[in-house]
């Protein structure tokens, strides 16, 4: 019962003790390789510690198996209860919890110690247990010290005081004591199988989706499978001889986990793999597909073939150190060796070897820490015979050529580093730079739209084609949150993420005079510009920092403006912002991350481009008073954060696939920041929007797949209406527009924005959408009249010019439309859909150059039915009415100033 108990206090600590995202502003996008494993390591240390300070009578009762049963236990019971929204559930749990240890603290007698100090220290205990649990994980450095001080001291509580007195010890069981160096064997055996363990989870992290949860899902599958591990080998070895011999294999078995595990992910990388193996489930009724993904089923059924190997090597291992003195040290060597990872990692990323030919994996940290991990087990298991007095020489050898095995298995066969890159996607991956680097996998793909897109385990650092406006949005609002600049003054930005060409341009072109950037991935971040910007990026000011140079010159006051950009994931904490008052800081979260739990402050900022997603920026700067207080059409509009939400429960998360999963949790947050509006405006007409969607067909447009609410509408219209709107509303309005325009739903353009555009006359992106709902209703001439007013205000684009002159055929202006349609043309000289429309233009209006125009457009499509009907002198057919948007030009994308 006691190393049960014990157990669930360790699973409390491994749980509690992850490093989070935003330990530091430096560290927002992602956490260092460092800070990450020190959590780990510091989690192992902990129980270690608490094992050896526990258990300093060798009379006392230990048991590694129920260790690993408790471990596996308390892991679970953290992550799923830390975020429950019913504090009840908390409570019964560590009401059991405490009844428990006071029963257990009860069984040793009076004459081990005092009964009701017992009973007082064991009453702490739970209330340490209480406190992680409500802990959660630490969002700064000073809460992971307290909680594994208190972890340490809870598991020394709970070895102490529920002591029962063991049977005496067999002659077999003392002579189990390791030897002079035994200890020293174990630790590096531990260390190996730390590091081994921490290179396929690297991998594995690559086929889930990305969160907290499944983290937590694909660990307590490994504690589960190794305490299945211990029970079915290490407990079936009872002899003295039998358990020694086990301990060296055991170690030396690393090269085998290695293997295995490998053979696993090969099948798994690819989508055909993936596939089939989630279809042979259907054998015991469980459906699975690649759209599960991220979900509990799928997690369990990825994460037990790739670490089942791994997890039976570490749990008869750990079963067969029957000593509180062994495991510590198999556990120190395992804190250890998760510290020195990323040391290893850094030795072992050999960059200047990709850049040659860097659209190939040559080299891959993850796989090379497997293999290393599995060298060192094997070196501890050979260390172990060779100090393992016990042993005869038939067995000492025949445990040496295993270890030997076990090294060779690692070292000598040539394994091809395993990409891993999406493949549940429904579009093949296509890489330009692939870096498997010690902060993750680092790669830059080309998406559809042809825009270069880097990705960290498969998080976007950069926005893909459809997202570059919302992207040049966000950076030209954080600019404007500098005010008034003196000209020519120097400003210093520092952007906290992945520079690309395009971010460049647009900060250069709002005056940086220096950009200087810098991230966890600065090591591969050179060889990433050279792929995005075609060779050295020597046209932009600045350079690439380390996040202690960044962190020097930014605690210095060199930089006036910090920008972070959203990076898709978990949420990072807000708590640990820190940077100096006179500098200017926008730190852009994504919506879609589970953020509504942070603290977000009296001074945000937020963003939803095209109604489909939704981005907050905290701000913190000197003159935010000033811009709180500025008003106007275009106006900031900064909005309360409001108080922290709950959680989102892991089981719900895990139950909801994660294409669902982001419009509920904007949902959530666009909920809390209406909950802290005076009057409903803004922030409650996106909580109403976010909560009505829902699945739709996926053969819609994403435009088409937008759900719309009546009472949304009606708040974001009455915002637009009103005398001064703010720059989120004015987006607002313009996002609405262009979704009602490819979702062709007139009258609620003639409703909804009617009286905000004659409100503000003229404000193009509305007068087009009236316009496109005039076609519609057959009304050309109101048509012109909404489409003049947009281009008098504006220069508008091909698509705008375009839509004038079908308007103006329509209305029997032929003259005027043909000009419209030169003025498109001279914008898209390309366009074949234009060049077929002057030419018809031309034909209908009598200008000598339509014959000519006609001849050619003939000639590239001579049976057009269209331009066959204007070949003649007249009378030509008459011009179709309504809306017909052209293909190649016309997006409707609305935002023509």
């Amino acid at each position: 019962m006691r190393s049960l108990l014990v157990g669930i206090f360790a699973g409390l600590v491994l749980s509690t003790l992850r490093a989070p995202l935003g330990l530091e502003l430096l560290q927002l996008p992602a956490t260092a390789p460092g800070a990450a494993m020190a959590f780990r390591a510091g989690a192992l240390l902990a129980i270690a510690v608490g094992l050896i300070l526990g258990f300093r009578d060798r009379s006392q009762h230990f048991s590694p198996f129920g260790l690993l049963i408790g471990t596996a236990a308390g892991f679970q019971a953290h992550w799923q209860t830390m975020d429950s929204p019913s504090p009840v559930l908390v409570q019964g749990l560590f009401s059991v919890l405490l009844v428990s240890l006071l029963v257990a603290g009860h069984t040793g007698g009076p004459e081990v110690r005092p009964r009701k100090l017992r009973i007082v220290f064991l009453a702490l205990a739970a209330l340490i247990g209480w406190y992680l649990i409500d802990l959660g994980h630490p969002e700064g450095h000073a809460e992971a010290v307290l909680a594994l001080i208190l972890g340490t001291a809870a598991i020394v509580i709970v070895a102490r005081c529920t002591d029962t007195p063991a049977p005496e010890a067999s002659e077999d069981t003392q002579e189990l004591r390791p030897p002079r160096g035994g200890l020293t064997a174990i630790a590096i055996g531990g260390g190996g199988l730390a590091i081994l363990a921490e290179g396929i989870a690297r991998h594995l992290r690559l086929l889930g989706g990305g969160s907290s949860v499944d983290d937590s899902v694909f660990t307590s599958t490994f504690l589960a499978l190794a305490a299945f591990g211990g029970l079915a080998f290490a407990r079936s070895l009872r002899e003295r001889r039998s358990v020694l011999l086990g301990r060296g294999v055991v170690l030396s078995l690393g090269g085998l986990a290695a293997w295995g595990s490998f053979r696993v992910l090969e099948n798994l990388a690819h989508t055909r793999g993936l596939e089939n193996f989630l279809r042979r489930f259907e054998l015991i009724g469980v459906q699975l597909d690649l759209s599960q993904r991220g979900m509990l089923n799928y997690d369990l059924a990825v994460a037990a073939p790739v670490l089942v190997v791994p997890a039976f090597v570490v749990g008869t291992a750990v079963c067969l150190f029957r000593r509180p003195a062994e495991l510590a040290a198999l556990l120190l060597g395992a804190a250890a060796g998760l510290a020195l990872s990323p040391d290893l990692m850094e030795f072992a990323f050999d960059l200047d070897a990709v850049r040659g030919e860097p659209a190939l994996l040559h080299h891959s940290s993850s796989a090379q820490l497997v293999l290393f991990g599995g060298t060192v087990a094997a070196i501890g298991g050979l260390l172990s015979f060779l100090t393992s007095p016990g042993l005869d020489r038939p067995r000492r050898l025949v445990g040496c050529l295993v270890a030997f095995g076990g090294i060779a298995l690692c070292r000598f066969p040539e394994r091809p580093p395993i990409e891993i890159l999406s493949p549940w996607g429904r579009r093949e991956p296509q890489p330009v730079l692939v870096l498997d680097a010690p902060c993750g996998l680092l790669t830059v793909e080309t998406d559809t739209g042809g825009t270069q897109v880097v990705t960290l385990d498969r998080r976007r650092l950069t926005p893909e084609t459809q997202d570059e406006a919302a992207d040049i949005e966000r950076l030209q609002t954080s600019w404007r949150l500098l005010g008034d600049r003196p000209e020519g003054a120097e400003t210093g930005v520092l952007l906290v993420g992945q520079l690309t060409p395009g971010r460049a341009l647009v900060l250069s072109d709002l005056g940086a005079t220096r950009i200087d950037r810098t991230a966890a991935w600065q090591p591969a971040m050179e060889a990433i510009e050279h792929v995005l910007f075609e060779g050295p990026p020597n046209w932009v000011p600045g350079e690439v920092l380390t996040t202690a140079e960044a962190r020097r010159r930014l605690n210095g006051g060199d930089y006036d403006l910090v920008i972070v950009p959203p990076v898709e994931g978990p949420p990072p904490t807000t708590r640990n912002l820190a940077s100096p008052e006179s500098s200017t800081v926008a730190v852009w979260l994504d919506g879609s991350s589970g953020v509504e739990t942070q603290h977000l402050g009296e001074t945000l900022l937020l963003q939803a481009p095209r109604l489909m997603q939704l981005f907050v920026a905290v701000v913190r700067a000197p003159q935010i008073d000033e811009l709180r207080l500025a008003a106007g059409f275009g106006a900031p509009g900064f909005l309360a954060g409001g108080d922290p939400v709950s959680a989102w429960p892991a089981g719900e998360a895990l139950g909801t696939r994660i294409e669902r999963r982001g419009d509920l949790l904007r949902g959530r947050l666009a909920r809390r920041l209406a909950e802290a509006e005076r009057t409903p405006g803004p922030a409650t007409a996106l909580a109403l929007h976010f909560e009505a969607q829902d699945f739709s067909s996926p053969f819609e447009t994403p435009e088409e797949q937008v759900e719309l609410d009546t009472e949304s509408l009606r708040l974001i219209s009455q915002a637009a209406a009103g005398p001064e709107p703010s720059f989120l509303v004015q987006r607002l309005a313009e996002d609405l527009s262009v979704l009602l325009r490819a979702q062709r739903k007139v009258e609620e353009i003639d409703t909804w924005l009617a009286g905000p555009a004659e409100r503000h006359q003229p404000w193009p992106p509305l007068e087009l959408a009236l316009a496109h709902a005039a076609l519609e209703l057959l009304d050309p001439e109101a048509a012109v009249t909404h489409l003049e007013t947009a281009l008098a205000g504006a220069g508008g684009n091909a698509g705008s010019w375009a839509m004038l002159a079908e308007a103006q055929q329509q209305a029997g202006d032929d003259a005027g439309a043909a000009r419209s349609l030169e003025r498109a043309s001279q914008m898209a000289p390309e366009s074949h859909a234009l060049q077929k429309r002057l030419a018809i233009a031309w034909r209908r209006s009598g200008d000598p150059r339509g014959p000519a125009a006609l001849t050619e457009a003939l000639r590239e499509h001579p049976e057009d039915e269209e331009l066959l009907a204007h070949q003649g002198p007249g009378p030509y057919p008459p011009v179709p009415l309504g809306f017909h948007p052209l293909v190649e030009h016309d997006h409707g994308d609305g935002h023509d100033h």
